[in-house]
């Protein structure tokens, strides 16, 4: 049995660098102009615009930046919410105060003393970050697990993936405690499920 468990990790780690490093061979340039375009998907979406409150991710890295949509939906009137993960399992979803810092792993987080803890099940929309996908939702993320231990506490929000299509796979390896996104947005399309 733990053998079985250590070679779906490593597989799930192989698959994690494949992706990871095509995301990392976008050019700047394609990175920030896909960026925007998956910004102005999201943006036009029904979902967004039945969604009040939205937990929101910083870009880390490579990762598509959603700066553009922070911008717009902050001048709508929506809440945004950050990530922020105060340990090695929780995830809680904080209302900025105005302070940022960078945490353990490099992200820029609100810094909790001046932010608002937020209570999960208000959240609406969750744009989610991931290593890697695949078209029938399964989500690879960075291997932690915050994101899927955090989701079943926001039972009415539709959990959307943001990526590029470089991060694209045949099919993700999953685990029973992986959870599937209801939908995916990348540079070329929005996917609903």
């Amino acid at each position: 049995m733990m053998q079985e468990g250590q070679k779906t990790a490593e597989r799930k780690a192989e698959q994690r660098r494949l992706v990871l490093q095509r995301r990392n061979e976008l050019s700047p340039g394609q990175r920030e102009k896909d960026s925007r375009t998956i910004c102005e998907q999201i943006l036009r979406s029904e979902i967004y615009r039945r969604s009040d409150t939205i937990l929101v991710f910083k870009a880390f890295g490579s990762e598509a930046d959603l700066s553009v949509f922070e911008q717009a939906a902050g001048s709508e009137g929506k809440t945004l919410l950050y990530p922020f993960c105060p340990d090695q399992e929780h995830l809680l979803p904080l209302k900025p105060g105005g302070a940022w810092e960078t945490d353990r792993f490099g992200i820029r987080v609100p810094v909790r003393t001046d932010a608002e803890e937020a209570d999960p099940a208000s959240i609406d929309l969750i744009l989610c970050p991931c290593a890697g996908f695949d078209e029938s939702g399964g989500r690879l993320g960075m291997g932690k697990g915050y994101y899927d231990r955090f989701f079943p506490k926001c039972p009415q929000a539709f959990r959307l993936l943001v990526a590029f299509e470089a991060q694209r796979l045949e099919k993700v390896i999953t685990e029973p405690w992986d959870v599937t996104m209801d939908g995916i947005v990348t540079e070329a399309r929005l996917l609903l499920f």
